[in-house]
Parts: C-alpha cells; sequence; structure tokens
C-alpha cells in the first residue's frame, strides 16, 4: 500500500549587511507554522563574528521536515515559515545564557508563495525588519538573509497484512465510539495523546 507524506526542505544560505558593534555569536532561528496554532522551532549553529563589517555570514545548513499524517498541501498553503536572527553575548556564563539570545530582526515566508512556483521551490534574499539592539547597526541597509523553501509530495511502499489492516479497522472503530477530550482512545488501545500533524524533524547538516 502506497502511503503519501509531505517534505519540506529549508535551507539557510547565509546572511549580509551586518555591522558588529559588541563581540558574539550569530544564528538563525526558524519557526515553521503546523496549523492548529503550533508551529516547529529550529536553530542553525551559531557563528562568530570579529568586530568588524561582516559582508557576508555564511552557515549553509539544510533542515528537512516531514508531514507522514494529518495535514494536505492545502493546509499548508495556510502556513508560514518565520526567520529570525540573533546575537549572543561572547561573554557566555550560566546567567548569560538563562538569560537568551537578543532578536535583531525577523522576516517569513508564505508557503502560498512556495507552492505558485511551478517546481514548489523558491531560493531568494529576504530583509530583516527589526531595530538595533545595541549590538547591530544598518544605516542604509538592512540585513539580509539568502534561503531556499522546497516543498514536494513523496509516496513510500509500505506492505500491511489483512490482519494488521483488520486491526486498525477495529482500534479505528473503538477510538470512534469512545472519544476523550483530547481526542485519543480510552479503550485502552492509546498511551498517550500523539498528534497526527506532529511534523518529524531531521535537521541535515551540510556545512561547507
Amino acid at each position: 500500500m502506497a502511503e503519501s507524506s509531505v517534505k519540506c526542505e529549508i535551507r539557510i544560505f547565509g546572511a549580509k549587511n551586518i555591522v558588529t558593534k559588541k563581540q558574539g555569536s550569530f544564528f538563525i532561528r526558524c519557526y515553521i507554522s503546523v496549523g492548529k496554532n503550533k508551529r516547529i522551532q529550529l536553530n542553525t549553529r551559531e557563528i562568530t563574528s570579529p568586530l568588524k563589517n561582516c559582508e557576508y555570514i555564511l552557515w549553509d545548513e539544510t533542515f528537512s521536515l516531514e508531514c507522514t499524517q494529518g495535514s494536505s498541501i492545502r493546509d499548508l498553503e495556510h502556513e508560514k515559515i518565520v526567520f529570525e536572527l540573533r546575537w549572543r553575548n561572547a561573554k557566555t556564563n550560566f546567567l548569560a545564557q538563562m538569560g537568551g539570545s537578543k532578536l535583531l530582526g525577523s522576516s517569513e515566508i508564505l508557503l502560498k508563495s512556495v507552492f505558485e512556483e511551478k517546481a514548489w521551490e523558491v531560493q531568494k534574499w529576504v530583509s530583516m525588519l527589526g531595530r538595533d539592539n545595541g549590538t547591530e547597526c544598518w544605516d542604509e541597509k538592512p540585513p539580509a538573509l539568502q534561503v531556499g523553501v522546497k516543498v514536494e509530495k513523496a509516496w513510500s511502499s509500505k506492505t500491511v497484512s489483512k490482519e494488521e489492516m483488520r486491526r486498525k479497522r477495529r482500534q479505528e472503530r473503538l477510538r470512534n465510539l469512545d472519544e476523550c477530550g483530547c481526542g485519543c482512545s480510552n479503550g485502552g488501545f492509546c498511551c498517550t495523546c500523539v498528534d497526527n500533524e506532529l511534523f518529524l524533524v531531521a535537521a541535515v547538516l551540510d556545512v561547507c
């Protein structure tokens, strides 16, 4: 039996137009909306920046995600990917790490714009809108992030026995008859509440 899944690939190439005032490290944080007010957070590695104008900061990292159940292309068309440029002080200690990082700018890509492309793939520069937090500044040009997003529908072959199919149908009937408030079965077949729209994340680092 063939099962369909939706795969999404997010690539962070690099950033430009960043002027550094203090020594520290930069990284990109991504938020991917998966519906029902839920989202997944992904972080690139942190790159230390010297005290000078950074013409280009290279990450070249790729995140591959797969939506296995519960969502369709139509559902994803209404979602988006948010990109955040963040900075962390170089003088790291326990208290500094607890304080987290500073948001310098953010931008977003609507997945609808990706589906409008012929190959469901975009590669572009996006401006990071934000403000100077005393760490970086930009006089004329805001920081810009070079990213790529690709979505594809994949099919995988999976052989399911007749006994397995009967067992799944039996469990489905029990769930329909006896559902709890969170949507899982109270008939003894479900130990935890599992969201079918959960993305299985495999972060693949492709570092030059």
